[in-house]
């Protein structure tokens, strides 16, 4: 599929003129900027029936703040198009900040935005988790494009790792299309139709298995550190620093509960160890019946 991406620059543009399989215009840029034509290029691309994608442009506060942000201008089209994190700001290197808004997104709208940024960064996302949950739309203009060629998509040259693959390709900034006189950013889309559907709609819902690995991720913000500052309360390090906290607690209480056991019992005569088996083996009982395997 072929489309366009668009902003307050185009603004005179009809995009039921086009003929391009989807358009992805901007929506907002840092924390309060709403583009003039983001309300116009939603109800024109909803009534023409066309694909779109709307698009947050980051800068440099916090992520999780601009995520908010995006998510309550944006969120009557959550289920319809697709959302992107446009990410080419002066904090260009800052894998964490993705991280953070990547994952505030996902938790007020249940879904991951895709990631748009130049084929240059790929590399510096290497062990981040965002390669495996996040879909990815590359910019770099290698060819001189002007036209679409319909027949055949033009050649992909770029290493993108650690993604395996992207969903898009934003290929040249010097596209002509007939019905309109100025020149445009153009993207070739590799999915289909219905991918990008169920893409929009949200369909990316997380196994257990894949929700254990972002959990690892996080934890290993605790246990190693990292490079960005904690103090700015980024979602991903909070998350892993609450359940620490809260693992700290249980095994606290569980200390308690063993030393109360051994005071009791050994004011009665009776064998603390004894009595702290008898309950484990209770309650491991218990627990098994509830399918709930215990290590």
């Amino acid at each position: 599929m072929y489309g366009i991406d668009v902003s307050s620059y185009q603004q005179d543009l009809d995009v039921s003129t086009l003929n391009v399989d989807f358009v992805i215009f901007k929506a907002t840029e840092g924390l309060g900027y709403v583009d003039s034509t983001f309300d116009k290029f939603s109800t024109d691309c909803r009534k023409s029936g066309k694909l779109f994608g709307f698009y947050h442009f980051a800068r440099e506060n916090d992520p999780k703040a601009e995520a908010q942000f995006f998510y309550e201008t944006c969120k009557g089209l959550i289920g319809y198009g697709l959302p992107v994190l446009d990410y080419e700001t002066t904090n260009e290197n800052d894998v964490e900040w993705c991280e953070s808004f990547a994952w505030e997104f996902h938790e007020l709208s249940g879904m991951f935005p895709v990631l748009y940024m130049s084929a240059s960064m790929c590399a510096t996302f290497d062990g981040s988790w965002l390669a495996n949950y996040v879909p990815l739309w590359v910019a770099g203009y290698p060819y001189a494009k002007a036209y679409y060629s319909f027949d055949a998509a033009p050649e992909f040259p770029y290493s993108i790792a650690p993604w395996d693959s992207c969903i898009m390709w934003q290929f040249t900034s010097n596209m002509y299309l007939d019905t309109y006189a100025s020149r445009l950013d153009a993207d070739v889309a590799y999915i289909s139709r219905e991918q990008w559907v169920d893409l929009a709609n949200g369909d990316d819902t997380m196994t257990d298995e894949q929700i254990e690995k972002i959990a690892a991720a996080c934890a290993s913000y605790v246990w190693q550190g990292s490079a960005y500052d904690k103090e700015n309360n980024l979602n991903m390090y909070n998350c892993a620093h609450w359940t620490y906290e809260y693992v700290l607690k249980l095994y606290a209480e569980v200390t308690a509960m063993q030393e109360t056991v051994k005071i009791l019992a050994e004011g009665k005569g009776a064998d603390p160890e004894q009595i702290m088996k008898a309950v484990t083996d209770a309650v491991t009982k218990r627990l098994k019946e509830l399918k709930i395997e215990v290590h």
